[in-house]
């Protein structure tokens, strides 16, 4: 071939058009195949995707057949007092500095403590039923369409002030998210609904099980691959827990028992517990570690939990990682108890943990507490630097590197 395109050279210099044509239209079918060989080698290098894994290109990582990237982050608390800022400054305003991150995962999961409604009254706490909560949230509707906005897939529910003004509040709250294509885990009408799984697949197609299988009924058809299950429970005694809206609880053998079931029919499994209020220390207590490392021995691939206002470090138990609790993301206003927190992407290959990625981002910042922001420099590294000491004391090792922190199994 290499001879005919030095002969096609050699009659063009010589001016002779009409043999230099005949040749020309000789090799277009040889073209038109070399055309699609290597396009099709293209298409197989570089999947068309409406969504580019852009950290891991970034932190010189190729994204290989069957990874996926999950990116969790603490409490989203926004109640009434933000109504004018969500008005005023746009929808996308309370995560505008964080959305690349969290739409660059493959699933992204956050936990809502507040309700989304217009409806309902503030509710008595239910360990006094004299008093009313001190604090009581309830966000505007057009909440959900600013979480769907920046990138989430699945909110989990069971947290303390889900409830706060009461059930129809609560049961709006479900709706809201599910009309913006949020899945909603950890509440419902029934005790059934609220334990049940939200079954999501990668954006980015990750070719572990058949794309026929029939677990994809209901899901976006531009997610293929593998299924990935989320199941939430709630670890607390406290709040307004009980009534029509129901919470999954966290009995230990109902957990233990639906997490070897799902671990059989997942190709990832996703386990969340939320264990109500604060505690005045950053310590993982026996209890967690407990319960914890119980869901990874039934078979859960990453256990996320969630206390009120608390950071905690990241554990590796039997190589599959429980991270403790990840504090406010967003609280209303109000000064958080930790100014400056991690974002965890968890990277999976295979259902194997590969990788962690720990993202500083300030939640502090006086002139707008609502909006969590990236660090880099030195803030990033003292951010990233005490993070590593909660990780230490659970025997995780944290490296810091360019303006992000990596556990690496």
């Amino acid at each position: 071939m290499k001879r005919v395109y030095e002969l096609a050279d050699q009659i063009l210099i010589r001016k002779s058009w009409w043999r230099y044509s005949l040749i020309q239209l000789a090799l277009f079918p040889y073209r038109v195949f070399r055309f699609l060989q290597v396009g099709g080698i293209l298409l197989i290098l570089f999947p068309c995707s409406g969504h580019a894994n852009q950290s891991d290109t970034n932190s010189g990582q190729i994204r290989s057949k069957g990874q996926i990237s999950i990116l969790a982050t603490g409490d989203i608390t926004v109640g009434s007092g933000l109504t004018p800022v969500l008005r005023r400054h746009g929808l996308d305003v309370l995560f505008r500095q964080i959305s690349v991150e969290i739409q660059n995962a493959d699933i992204a999961i956050a936990t809502l403590n507040t309700s989304i409604s217009d409806q309902g009254e503030p509710q008595y706490a239910a360990e006094t039923s004299n008093q009313r909560l001190a604090q009581s949230f309830r966000a505007i509707p057009d909440l959900a369409v600013s979480i769907a906005q920046a990138g989430w897939d699945v909110i989990s529910l069971t947290t303390p002030h889900l409830l706060d003004f009461g059930p129809l509040a609560a049961e709006d709250t479900i709706r809201h998210l599910n009309r913006n294509g949020i899945k909603t885990i950890g509440a419902g009408l029934s005790t059934h609904s609220a334990n049940d799984p939200a079954w999501v697949r990668p954006r980015v197609t990750a070719d572990i099980v058949d794309p026929a299988d029939d677990r994809s009924s209901g899901l976006v058809s531009a997610r293929r691959g593998a299924q990935v299950a989320f199941v939430t429970y709630y670890h607390a005694g406290a709040f307004n827990v009980d009534g029509q809206i129901k919470l999954a609880r966290a009995l230990y053998s109902e957990m233990t028992n639906q997490t070897r079931d799902l671990a059989t029919k997942s190709d990832l499994l996703v386990v969340m517990m939320h264990w109500g209020k604060a505690v005045q220390t950053e310590a993982v207590s026996n209890r967690q570690q407990f319960f914890a490392q119980a869901l990874i021995e039934a078979g859960a691939d990453l256990v996320l939990s969630q206390r009120l206002h608390t950071l905690q470090g990241i554990q590796i138990f039997k190589g599959k990682p429980i991270i403790y609790s990840l504090a406010d993301l967003i609280y209303e206003n109000f000064d958080k108890r930790h100014a400056q927190i991690v974002i965890p992407k968890v990277i999976f290959h295979n259902r194997q943990l590969q990788r962690i990625e720990l993202i500083p981002v300030w939640v502090g910042n006086p002139k707008a507490k609502y909006q969590p922001q990236i660090l880099s420099g030195e803030q990033a590294k003292t951010t990233l630097t005490k993070y590593q000491q909660l990780c230490q004391s659970l025997n995780t090792t944290v490296s810091v590197e360019i303006d992000r922190g990596w556990i690496r199994p």
